[in-house]
């Protein structure tokens, strides 16, 4: 943002025609709507959880070989 002097991340040069909002505006919406209006919390948390302990018990067998 910086580099190009914009405020605005949607405001970022994609190329010479296209900004990064003419490309992701759509799918930042939808995803925001899930995470906000739509999405289980619970659920994924405990998904989130659940992979977080998977990885440190594979990270721990991996390191004592």
């Amino acid at each position: 943002m910086y580099l190009q002097q914009v405020n605005n991340v949607f405001d970022l040069a994609w190329n010479d025609s296209v900004t990064y909002g003419d490309v992701h505006h759509e799918t930042e919406v939808q995803f925001s709507t899930y995470n906000f209006e739509e999405g289980d919390v619970a659920m994924l948390m405990a998904t989130f959880n659940r992979s977080k302990e998977n990885a440190s018990d594979c990270w721990r067998i991996a390191i004592s070989d």
